[in-house]
């Protein structure tokens, strides 16, 4: 038996992040700026098709994570001096929370019409606020059980798996290409690939090992899929209030 996933020294993971300094500033100067347009497109897109973007399980997930990680501003300067892998993301997680949370927002906003246009809106959000508060229990029990204590392996689950396969059931159901962008599966992708890179060089032993290999070129196939099936569905139709396309009428 081995030791279990995130079997690795976080005092020995900081030192190799010291130790690659250059490479990994590299990949997260480039995993960042992707981060952001996956969101920002996600929210422009929302806007102006009035129709939620983001998969709403995968936004209620990356509020735990980045929420949870930026709440531990005190235990990252006294455990860990402040390091600057450390203090980089928590200042980049704060935007992404509340970029995170809008998309939220907009789920409630417009889900209602194509989900639940039975119920209303007041008993939708309420739905959807209990939802996300559900997904954090789940969310403590995985990082309990992940003993991830610098997110290293949950910020590389989290850069794919929480958005991934939702965004496929989505275009799937909606028969379209309503809410959807190529260029936000590109990013996930390349977030994907870029955080991963790290992950293999300052804990080769376990991003190295089978069975995140096999996670890493399953979702990075996934996004290519989901990027075919974009391009292979009609764009949104203009009369999708009417039904159109699998999105229901108010």
């Amino acid at each position: 038996m081995g030791q279990g996933l995130a079997a690795y020294d976080p005092i020995a993971v900081l030192a190799a992040f010291d130790a690659n300094k250059a490479f990994v500033n590299d990949c997260l100067l480039f995993a960042l700026p992707f981060t952001f347009i996956y969101f920002v497109l996600g929210i422009r897109i929302a806007i102006r098709q009035q129709i939620y973007t983001v998969p709403y399980l995968g936004c209620a997930f990356f509020v735990w994570h980045d929420g949870g990680f930026s709440a531990l501003y005190e235990h990252w300067q006294n455990v860990y001096h402040w390091h600057w892998w450390l203090a980089r993301w928590e200042y980049s997680l704060m935007g992404t929370v509340a970029l995170e949370s809008f998309l939220i927002w907009q789920f409630i906003k417009y889900g209602r019409r194509e989900l639940m246009p039975e119920t209303s809106p007041v008993r939708f959000g309420t739905l959807a606020v209990l939802g996300t508060l559900g997904l954090g229990a789940f969310w403590w029990l995985l990082k309990v059980a992940l003993a991830d204590d610098l997110y290293l392996i949950s910020f590389v689950i989290t850069a794919a798996f929480p958005a991934v396969p939702f965004h496929t059931g989505m275009i799937l159901r909606r028969k379209s290409r309503a809410g959807q962008s190529v260029w936000m599966q590109i990013s996930v992708l390349l977030v994907h690939i870029a955080m991963s890179a790290i992950g293999m060089t300052v804990a080769p032993s376990f991003f190295l090992a089978p069975p995140f290999l096999t996670y890493f070129v399953a979702m990075a196939l996934w996004s290519l899929v989901n990027i075919w099936l974009i391009l292979s569905y009609p764009p949104l139709p203009k009369d999708w209030r009417a039904g159109v396309g699998g999105v229901a009428a108010a």
